[in-house]
């Protein structure tokens, strides 16, 4: 497609400026949000947290190449982190990674890199993270619960 200048933007360029605009949008909302927790307004919390899931809802989802880069990860972490839970893919063939699952591990990469230098800790606290995180889901603590209260069904071995 030409563009008025008389140059061509690629789909993959316009894709790109795209993905390259809710990730500002995502860091402004972020960043929003913790000088507003300085001055405690829950208003105003309120109302950034209905623009971040506004921004989450339509944000494309992104490729393991997009996400190395955003994250500052290789290719072989990216998958290790899917296969751990910390990444969730939303799409296969090509393979997508789900974007708001993304920033908040790039949010939570960020900070720790910043109080850790140790990249085996880096790994140890977002794994802690991503379990805290799966313990929230509604359907892991039913699961549990009924699991103590001793509702569960035999399995046969998986052999």
């Amino acid at each position: 497609m030409a563009t008025k200048a008389g140059t061509t933007k690629t789909k993959t360029a316009k894709k790109r400026d795209s993905i390259d605009a809710f990730i500002a949008l995502d860091e402004a909302v972020d960043d929003l949000r913790q000088a507003l927790e300085r001055a405690n307004l829950e208003e105003a919390q309120k109302a950034l947290g209905i623009v971040e899931q506004m921004t989450h809802a339509t944000a494309p989802p992104l490729t393991v190449q997009e996400v190395t880069r955003e994250l500052g990860i290789s290719r072989p972490t990216v998958h290790k982190w899917i296969d751990k839970g910390l990444l969730t893919v939303c799409a296969q063939a090509p393979l997508r990674v789900d974007f708001a699952r993304a920033q908040e591990v790039r949010r939570q990469v960020r900070r720790l890199r910043a109080a850790h230098g140790d990249r085996a800790r880096l790994v140890r606290a977002l794994e802690a993270w991503a379990d805290a995180d799966l313990v929230r889901r509604d359907d892991v603590r039913t699961g549990v619960r009924e699991a103590l209260d001793g509702d569960t069904v035999d399995m046969p071995p998986l052999d």
